[in-house]
Formats: C-alpha cells, sequence, structure tokens
C-alpha cells in the first residue's frame, strides 16, 4: 500500500475527533447547565457536530500551555517515502518501520496516561482511546507486510492457526460417534453417570493436549515477531479458565458442549481473519 499511511493515519485521527467528541457531547447535554464545565478539547461546528482533539503532551509556554505534535504524521510520512520509493530497498523499510513502532509505543502509553487519568476528560472516552490506539497497530502491519521477512512469518501464523480449527472440530466427531449408543441422551439429554466421565476426558484431552499448547505456541510466535493486533494467548487462557471453572459434568447437554468448542473455533477463525484482512 504506498503512500496511502499518511492518509490511513489522518482518517483514524478524524474518526477519533468525531466519534469521542460526539460521545463527550452527549454526555454534557445529560448534565444540568448549571454543572456544566467547559472542555477546552471539545469543539463544536456550526452544524453541530462536535469534535474532540486527539490526547497530545503539553509543553510550558510563555503564552501558555500549547499541545505537542504525537509524532504519528512523521512517523507516517516516513512510512509512505519508504513505500513509494523507486527501488525500493529491504533495509529502509525495516527502519521505517522500527522507527514508527517506537513513535507508536511512546504515543501509546500517553494515550493509556491520558485515559486512566481520573482527572482528564479523556477518562470517559476510554473505548474510543482503544480504537485509535488499535488503528495505528494496523498502519504499522499494513506497511510491515510489504516486507518480506514479515510476510513470511505472517503466512506461517496463519498456517499454524488454521491447523487448530479441526481439533475444535473433533468434540462435535466424538458425540456423534456416540449416537449409535441405546443409552445416548440425544443434544438435548442429560450425559448422566455413563456418560459425563468419558466426554469429559475427550474434551480435556483435546482442550489439554492440542488447543492449549497450540494457542501457547501461537501467542510466542506473534509475540517475537511483534504482530501485536493479534492474540492467541488470550484464547488459550480463556479455554483453561473455562475448563477450570466450567467442567464438563454429568448435567451437560451434548449440544452445550458442542456449542462451547464452536465458540473456540470462532475466536481462533477471528484471530486468522485479523492476521489476513491487510492481505
Amino acid at each position: 500500500m504506498a503512500g496511502d499511511y499518511k492518509k490511513l493515519w489522518d482518517e483514524a485521527k478524524k474518526r477519533f475527533e468525531r466519534q469521542a467528541g460526539q460521545a463527550i457531547a452527549d454526555r454534557e447535554k445529560a448534565n444540568d447547565a448549571k454543572e456544566k464545565k467547559k472542555i477546552s478539547e471539545l469543539s463544536v461546528n456550526k452544524k453541530g457536530v462536535a469534535k474532540l482533539k486527539k490526547p497530545a503532551e503539553t509543553f510550558g509556554w510563555s503564552l501558555g500551555l500549547i499541545r505537542k505534535s504525537s509524532e504519528m504524521e512523521p512517523a507516517c510520512k516516513r512510512l509512505d517515502k519508504a513505500a513509494d520509493a523507486k527501488k525500493p530497498n529491504e533495509q529502509d523499510k525495516t527502519k521505517a518501520y522500527k522507527d514508527y513502532e517506537k513513535d507508536r509505543i511512546a504515543y501509546q502509553r500517553m494515550l493509556d496516561a491520558k485515559a486512566n487519568d481520573k482527572n482528564s476528560v479523556y477518562n470517559s472516552v476510554k473505548p474510543e482511546i482503544k480504537e485509535l490506539g488499535r488503528a495505528m497497530e494496523e498502519i504499522g502491519e499494513k506497511f510491515r507486510l510489504t516486507i518480506k521477512a514479515y510476510g513470511a512469518a505472517r503466512s506461517r501464523l496463519i498456517t499454524d492457526a488454521n491447523k487448530l480449527i479441526p481439533y475444535c472440530k473433533e468434540m462435535g466427531a466424538y458425540l456423534d460417534r456416540q449416537r449409535g449408543d441405546d443409552d445416548w441422551p440425544g443434544e438435548k439429554g442429560y450425559l448422566g453417570k455413563k456418560y459425563g466421565k468419558t466426554v469429559r476426558e475427550e474434551g480435556e484431552r483435546i482442550m489439554e493436549k492440542k488447543l492449549i499448547p497450540g494457542l501457547e505456541a501461537l501467542h510466542k510466535l506473534a509475540v517475537d515477531e511483534g504482530f501485536l493486533s493479534v492474540d492467541f494467548g488470550s484464547i488459550a487462557r480463556h479455554i483453561y479458565d473455562d475448563r477450570i471453572a466450567e467442567p464438563i459434568t454429568e448435567s451437560d447437554m451434548p449440544f452445550h458442549i458442542r456449542y462451547w468448542f464452536y465458540e473456540f473455533e470462532k475466536d481462533i477463525q477471528s484471530q486468522i481473519d485479523r492476521l489476513t484482512k491487510n492481505s
């Protein structure tokens, strides 16, 4: 994607200003006029459209406080320059990406500080700040995919993640094999003593031996390669916690167990989709 990174940042910034501004304006409308406090970061144009300035550091000056650049704009311009070079150079592109990440991480820390400051107006627009941070990560990832080494790592992540999908389907296949038994309770019947233990053992085998180790390996690879917008580790923790908090019991029904593993599959697929959408 040559020459579009600065444009992507401008779009993300405007989207934040519009969405956060509207959220603040709606909150202010709900307050009594006497309790309203003027918010310097908020502006409303003649058409009534509210905007909230993106968070920025400030520094002292003789005429007061002025806002300091986030450095994201020049960082994106450097990505554009590297992408638009007549003779693309992998070393130059890698340097532009690393410089971008350095500025992005610094700005993200400032965003988080503003969001967590209870005295800051930005404390009430945490979802919008989170979305702005996600947009910055995606800009970096779009550029990084133009660097050959990162493209290969992404392909490996997608391939390995797709290998986990069949594991999620194994539970359903196991349940299907039990249907021939005369005592099988059906999809909405309780497993009971006869099937509760064996179904639980099969479910735990799939989770402990296949899904959790596979997801943890994917998480490590993603972290090592710097793919920040995907999180296979949280899925592994979710499966582990569910296994402890809600183990399969005699009172479970087959269709509940099918849906449980289908949810694991959906979670993994969502991360695959996140990796592939920038193709």
